[in-house]
């Protein structure tokens, strides 16, 4: 990972990929790690869906145009990835695909604002966002993440705050309240692209008195983590170097 806390190292090797029957790639790079660092968990493998050239992507370029996407559930459904055009992507709203030379395996999009309740934040400049699904919560820069603190706050003021946990700052205790009025969240993308988060994809609880709200502030960078991804299908258009939404794609 970007961090250095989880890596591998081994053998780079090549096999025959199989990922349907008809879809069957001979002569596939892998990576077989020897020494793995960090909490892998029980995963099987890692799939790499980058732009560097030896990813997934990258190598079956051809045969599905670069083009990919997935929808991430909630935690009780089913979401799904996909490689290749899907007729889906016509009812996508899409924004330009950035490159920055610093990072050029990474996917970044133009954030030119946040809004809470359909009033902007005062975000002194855009910038570019990361998107990851492996990054948990979304990450913000300090001020941005400071101004969505104080904007999302002073809408919550009917409970009470509690201690933060996890890397956590902004939390409640919704104990004994029955309708629980969640702020909408707001990101909005180059071209008119926006991104509306339902209640349970910009909050957090592992019970009802403490409920936190699920970004986390850095100090520089903007990731748009999985967590906010939830239900909305993100479309990957490395040939029309763009990305698309569609929200609600799955559940």
């Amino acid at each position: 990972y970007g961090d250095g806390t989880v890596h591998s190292s081994g053998h780079l090797g090549r096999d025959t990929l199989t990922l349907t029957s008809s879809d069957v790639f001979g002569n596939f790079p892998f990576g077989c790690g020897l020494e793995q660092v960090g909490n892998f968990g029980r995963e099987a493998g890692l799939l790499g869906l980058g732009r560097n050239k030896l990813s997934l992507v990258s190598m079956t370029a051809k045969y599905y145009d670069s083009v990919f996407s997935y929808c991430l559930p909630s935690s009780s459904s089913t979401g799904f990835l996909t490689f290749g055009p899907d007729p889906g992507s016509e009812s996508a709203s899409f924004t330009r695909l950035l490159t920055v030379p610093q990072v050029p395996t990474f996917y970044l999009v133009s954030l030119i604002g946040i809004s809470v309740e359909g009033k902007p934040l005062n975000m002194s400049s855009s910038g570019g966002m990361i998107l990851d699904s492996g990054t948990s919560f979304t990450l913000l820069p300090d001020p941005v993440y400071a101004a969505l603190k104080s904007a999302f706050g002073s809408h919550m003021s009917a409970y009470s705050s509690v201690p933060g946990t996890h890397g956590l700052d902004t939390c409640y205790d919704f104990s004994g309240h029955t309708d629980i009025l969640i702020p909408r969240v707001t990101f909005h993308f180059d071209g008119g692209t926006d991104l509306d988060l339902q209640a349970d994809a910009i909050m957090i609880g592992a019970s009802m008195s403490e409920v936190c709200l699920a970004f986390v502030p850095h100090e520089q960078l903007g990731i748009l983590g999985g967590w906010q991804q939830k239900r909305t299908q993100i479309i990957y258009d490395l040939a029309g170097s763009r990305i698309g939404l569609v929200p609600g794609a799955c559940s």
